[in-house]
């Protein structure tokens, strides 16, 4: 998948990827990894289900395996960034396939905390579509009179 890369992945924590049954907790798994260690959050080629938002707290890459390969998000929203660091930079997630079904939330959603910075980031090859709020949305409302976006997508 990303040769000489090391990456999570649900799939090394039992994530379906028939689409069967849930994976939630595989890609809590993945992220708390990828989290922890500061690696790249990836998923092999399949069809997967969660029923929450994964919420990051830092800055990882996330890699999908292109848009033929959704993630059905059930209930809730898909990937979710809350940036505990001042400085975001540099955020890259790229073929990503997130379908909603109707789920309360967003696709991708970042968050920013007070006084926060989320720029230059490059989604390439995202989609996030059928949530019942935006696909992508970037939340400079909560908290934050001083945070900013600035460059965001390429």
């Amino acid at each position: 998948m990303y040769l000489g890369t090391k990456v999570a992945t649900p799939n090394e924590f039992g994530a379906d990827d028939t689409g069967t049954s849930l994976s939630t907790s595989a890609f809590l798994l993945a992220r708390d990894k990828a989290q922890s260690q500061n690696i790249p959050f990836a998923y092999h080629p399949g069809t997967y289900r969660i029923d929450q938002a994964i919420e990051f707290t830092s800055l990882v890459p996330i890699y999908g395996p292109g848009r033929r390969f959704p993630i059905m998000c059930e209930g809730t929203g898909g990937f979710r960034f809350l940036p505990t660091d001042v400085d975001w930079r540099y955020h890259d997630i790229r073929d990503v396939a997130l379908i909603g079904n109707g789920a309360t939330g967003h696709g991708i959603e970042v968050v920013l905390s007070a006084g926060a910075h989320y720029g230059y980031a490059s989604y390439t090859n995202v989609v996030a579509r059928d949530f019942a709020l935006e696909g992508l949305c970037w939340d400079n409302s909560v908290h934050n009179p001083d945070g900013f976006f600035e460059n965001t997508v390429r």
